[in-house]
């Protein structure tokens, strides 16, 4: 069943109802790199029992059929829990392309234990995200009620301003951007959110302080594992920023612990104090699936993020898959580089060592941790340096790596 077709039909139900219709944890099929909201064409698959071992694969007989040229016909199976365990657990069945938990390979064979949220891709390619059933009914519920205000705004007419129309006092109105109403709506496009609390807005060099006490904290966190002023997020020309106030507990951004210096914070990923989520709302910039921040301007799409969080081998396939024309720069701690791409193929490609074409790709595939910029540029130009498209560069290491 696609999203969009779930949400239609479950999206209105109480949780209540709909965890005693779904006790069960979803595969929900994580979406590409787009500048799209609900993704809704993403295929979900509810597990209905917790009796027997679920089947993942391209067979008409698996349980979980994938529709997909690298995904075995009993690729990888889903060992419900134990009477004693509430625990889910995932093993290869020995598949051709393998099979990986957030990112890393597992041995065929071998029963890895599942949490909440993980990503579980099979191949090169396709990624179903597991989720339990509280956590995939409140994503419902977002996209519910995201869906249900983009219909109300579709029905609501335009109204026109008109700067010469006189007003009650005989002038006419214009723009004052110290009106505090024109303010106030501008600040509060950029926001710090934490459901179900009201959001906060981010003033430009403004800090908001986080924490467990009214008297010092501005988003009121009432928890014992949040300190009285836990951390603080400040918005600034360039970026967003959180930084760790000597909390207890500490906070984590992405997963990593922030430190008393000031150090980004990307709109749409997680920001975790003690029990809670927070996350920064903004215009203009949409969350993908993937934790990447997509910039939105007149001219360019730029995807920005971290390569501890997607892989520099997600960020190939999805240029490739979605044929693709631009230039991704990479910078990791020991060598820089970038690559170019013309409808999906690779182009060029250099490193900082001197490199160039498919053996600094190559070396460049060895990036895990750094950042990438990918740039979209239909002004690729000069003659193409690397041969081989990306998927065929990409196995050709998978298959030297299990080679060494």
């Amino acid at each position: 069943m696609e999203l969009g077709e779930f949400i239609s039909r479950y999206g209105r139900l109480s949780e209540e109802t709909f965890l005693a219709s779904f006790e069960h944890p979803f595969l929900i099929e994580e979406g590409k790199l787009v500048l799209e909201g609900a993704h809704e064409d993403r295929q979900v698959f509810p597990i209905r029992t917790s009796a027997e071992s679920i089947t993942i694969g391209r067979s008409k007989r698996a349980a979980v059929r994938v529709k997909h040229e690298q995904i075995s016909n009993r690729h990888a199976v889903l060992w419900p829990p134990s009477v004693e365990d509430s625990t889910w657990y995932l093993m290869d069945m020995n598949s051709t392309n393998g099979t990986y938990v957030d990112g890393v390979r597992i041995e065929a064979g071998d029963r890895i234990p599942l949490r909440s949220g993980m990503v579980l891709r099979f191949g090169l390619e396709k990624r179903l995200a597991f989720l339990n059933a509280r956590e995939f009914y409140r994503l419902v519920c977002k996209l519910q009620t995201v869906k249900e205000r983009h219909e109300a705004e579709l029905k609501e007419p335009e109204s026109e301003f008109d700067p010469n129309a006189s007003t009650p006092s005989g002038g006419t109105r214009t723009y004052d951007p110290t009106d505090d109403h024109a303010v106030s709506e501008q600040a509060a496009a950029v926001l710090l959110c934490c459901d179900p609390h009201d959001p906060i807005p981010l003033n430009m060099n403004t800090p908001v302080t986080v924490g467990r006490s009214p008297r010092t904290a501005t988003m009121v966190l009432p928890h014992h594992e949040v300190s009285r002023k836990h951390c603080e997020v400040m918005r600034r020309a360039d970026a967003i920023y959180v930084r760790d106030l000597g909390s207890a507990n500490g906070c984590f951004n992405c997963g990593r612990r922030v430190g008393s210096g000031w150090e980004e914070l990307l709109p749409g990923k997680p920001l975790n104090v003690g029990p809670f989520s927070l996350y920064v709302e903004m215009p203009g910039i949409t969350h993908s699936d993937y934790g990447m921040t997509a910039v939105v301007q007149a001219t360019d799409i730029t995807l920005a993020g971290r390569l501890e969080e997607v892989s520099l081998e997600d960020l190939l396939q999805d240029v490739e898959s979605n044929t693709k024309t631009g230039t991704l720069r990479l910078r990791g701690s020991t060598i820089d580089g970038h690559v170019t791409f013309r409808n999906g193929q690779p182009w060029t490609a250099s490193i900082s060592t001197g490199e160039r074409g498919l053996k600094a790709l190559r070396r460049l595939l060895h990036l895990h941790a750094g950042s990438f910029r990918l740039e979209l540029d239909e002004g690729i130009a000069g003659e193409r340096e690397i041969p081989l498209a990306f998927g065929e560069v990409l196995l050709d290491e998978l298959f030297s790596e299990e080679d060494d």
